[in-house]
Formats: C-alpha cells, sequence, structure tokens
C-alpha cells in the first residue's frame, strides 16, 4: 500500500492559514469520494490479478453467503446483484451507513477466513481516514476480528481502548466480551445496549478471576481486589478508590441493566470507558508480575 505522506494535520493546517471553512457533509463527501476513486483505480489495476475480490467484483460463492447471513440481504444468487448492492453502499448519503457497509463486507472477508484481503482492505480504510480532516473514525487490527468504531478523544481512544484490545490478545476470554462491546456500540445497535452493558462486566469479572485465581462474581471480588492491588505497591487511596467503583460498577450493572434497563448513551461510551481503564491497570500489573518472576 503506497502512504500518502500528506495527511490530515497538513490539510488543516492549510484550510486555517487560508481561511478555508467546509461543513460535515462536504467531508463525508470528501471522503467518499477519495475511496470511490482509489475502488476505481484499484479495479483497474487489479482487475487480472484477482487480488481483492469485492473490487473487481467477482466474489466467490463462499464470500456472497457470508456477506448475504451478516447483511441480512438476499444478493447471494448472483455477482451482479452483489455488484448492484455493493456500488449502492458506496454512494450512502451518510458515513454511519456507509462505513456500516464497509464493516459488513470486512466480517464477510474474515468469515470466509480471507484474512490478507481483509487486512488489506483495512487499510486502505485507515489511509484515507489519515487523509479526511472531520473523519475521526478509527479502524483497529486484531488477530481475529477487524472494527470499524466511532472516536471520541483520541488520548483515550488510543491508550483505553486501542491499546487495551491488543493487550487482551493475551487474554482471550477477557477480550472476546469487552470486543463484544465494542462491536455494538460501533454498529449503534441500541437495542443491544443490554448485551453491551452485559459484556462489559463479563470482561471485568473473567478478568478479576484470572488475575485472582478464583471464580468468585464480580460483587464478591472485593476483599481479594483490595489486598492483590495493595499487593502490587499501588497507594492505598487508589487502592480504595478501585475497590470503591468496582463495587459501584456491579450496583450499576444490577439496577440499570439486570432489573431496568435504565441507561443513557452517554453512560454507555463512559462505561466503555471505564472498563477499559479497570482493564489497563488489572493488565499492566500482571504484566508486571509476571516479567519480574521471569527475571527473578
Amino acid at each position: 500500500m503506497i502512504i500518502t505522506m500528506i495527511d490530515k494535520e497538513k490539510i488543516v493546517g492549510f484550510r486555517q492559514r487560508w481561511g478555508i471553512t467546509t461543513s460535515d457533509e462536504e467531508e463525508f463527501l470528501k471522503f467518499r469520494n477519495r475511496l470511490l476513486n482509489k475502488i476505481s483505480t484499484l479495479e483497474r489495476a487489479l482487475r487480472a490479478r484477482d487480488n481483492l475480490a469485492i473490487l473487481d467484483y467477482t466474489p466467490s460463492a463462499e464470500f456472497l453467503h457470508a456477506y448475504a447471513n451478516i447483511s441480512g440481504l438476499l444478493i447471494y444468487e448472483s455477482h451482479e446483484k452483489f455488484r448492484h448492492s455493493f456500488a449502492k453502499a458506496l454512494n450512502h448519503s451518510t458515513l454511519s451507513n456507509l462505513l456500516s457497509e464497509l464493516q459488513i463486507i470486512l466480517w464477510s472477508l474474515l468469515e470466509i477466513r480471507d484474512r490478507k484481503n481483509a487486512v488489506w482492505l483495512a487499510e486502505l480504510i485507515i489511509s484515507l481516514i489519515r487523509l479526511s480532516p472531520g473523519i475521526e473514525n478509527q479502524v483497529l487490527i486484531t488477530t481475529d476480528d477487524i472494527l470499524i468504531y466511532p472516536a471520541g478523544a483520541k488520548l483515550l481512544d488510543e491508550n483505553i481502548i486501542d491499546e487495551t484490545l491488543q493487550w487482551l490478545e493475551g487474554y482471550p476470554e477477557v477480550g472476546k466480551h469487552f470486543h463484544e462491546s465494542l462491536k455494538i456500540y460501533a454498529a449503534k445497535e441500541v437495542g443491544k445496549y443490554r448485551n453491551l452493558l452485559d459484556n462489559l462486566r463479563f470482561s471485568l469479572e473473567q478478568m478479576l478471576r484470572l488475575v485472582l485465581r478464583n471464580q468468585k462474581s464480580l460483587e464478591n471480588q472485593k476483599t481479594e481486589a483490595l489486598q492483590w492491588l495493595a499487593s502490587h505497591n499501588i497507594h492505598a487511596h487508589v487502592t480504595n478508590m478501585y475497590n470503591d467503583i468496582i463495587g459501584r460498577f456491579a450496583a450499576y450493572q444490577n439496577d440499570a441493566v439486570k432489573h431496568n434497563e435504565r441507561y443513557s448513551p452517554v453512560e454507555v461510551e463512559f462505561m466503555i470507558y471505564l472498563t477499559g481503564t479497570f482493564l489497563r491497570l488489572l493488565i499492566q500489573l500482571h504484566r508486571e508480575s509476571a516479567s519480574s518472576k521471569k527475571e527473578g
């Protein structure tokens, strides 16, 4: 993949110097045009090489079935129907719809174990986002999934979400729950927000069980968690704060999720970051402890 020397920071700086302003709609249209231009160019260049199925519109029957199952569309009967569906998707009038379509294509490629092309497409999307001011979505590539998700504060996303997910590859039983929560949030499936919050709880519960070496529920880990954190030289005030938040986290889950199902989108995003922060601390301490034992 060719990496351009121009990125969104340079473009933004140029616009600021010249007093050029653009609307969110204009930024989306520019992003979509970049995608269409890239695909049009690559389609011609790669047609003979059969490098990426979706670009030359000759997907395998296996891919068509995967795409149909994930999208819920009846397009698997012919390549022509997929071509029409894909072309229509690329002309979506909103960024969320366009990215949702690209996410389905990525998942379809992964479903048929075509990781090479899935990563290739993901890297293409990443390169276009880097070139597009106003498009703050991010793409995360892990060993078993590729996820396009809305970006919040860049520092939080990079350190709490991206890095935590990368570390969680070493803790698959924890990672699968946290990753599932991000998938639901990225797709904005409000009807599944209870599942999202349940998965956040499971991820934290599994992580605590792993580091504390027991099978207790989240509500019953307070004493052990306090002792474990203290044994890793965490300041008493931070330890008590962490311990208190775990109790309130469990109480929130019981009240807002299990019984009343009262939660707002803002709360959901907060709980994702809060859980990511919990997991990040536990993973850091667990890794440092494991490293010290090896050195000893």
